[in-house]
């Protein structure tokens, strides 16, 4: 049997989901900014490449993402170079607004609903190329309703 893996690279530096904004006319309205749109929106198609006629996913899912952020260029070698070795990204975007935005993004292309997601793991790492990696595997149930899925591997720089 073999596993269905869905990979996508996503360009550029990784964005987190942002607060609704108030709408300019006041009241009670509220609308999602239009970067955090347009990301979306190339998170989905990116997606929609990635399944190509594969249907949503429609039973639990293992989601794996690596965020890679560019080094500050006001960084000293010696700290770029300790950085580009692996160490965290301990600045905003917050991984778990990362993963609201492109689990938002996924929705009815990758997989039916984002509840779907079982086991989630995220890293927030340095790297020469920022992007954003994803990669969905479906969590195969067994007869004795257990579960497995394999780690992918997605961490390196």
């Amino acid at each position: 049997m073999t596993e269905d893996v869905v990979r996508i690279v996503v360009p550029g530096a990784p964005k987190g989901w942002s607060r609704p904004a108030d709408s300019p006319f006041g009241g009670r309205h509220r609308f999602t900014p239009k970067k955090q749109r347009t990301e979306q929106n190339l998170i989905g198609l990116l997606a929609s490449r990635a399944m190509g006629n594969k249907p949503p996913f429609t039973g639990p899912i293992d989601l794996r993402v690596g965020a890679f952020f560019d080094v500050p260029k006001s960084w000293s070698k010696a700290k770029r170079a300790a950085a580009l070795r692996g160490a965290a990204h301990k600045s905003k975007p917050d991984a778990d607004n990362i993963c609201k935005l492109l689990k938002d993004a996924l929705n009815n292309v990758v997989w039916v609903d984002d509840a779907q997601v079982s086991d989630l793991s995220i890293r927030k790492r340095y790297s020469d190329t920022a992007r954003l990696v994803i990669e969905i595997r479906a969590i195969q149930e067994e007869d004795n309703g257990a579960t497995t899925a394999k780690a992918p591997s997605i961490w390196g720089p």
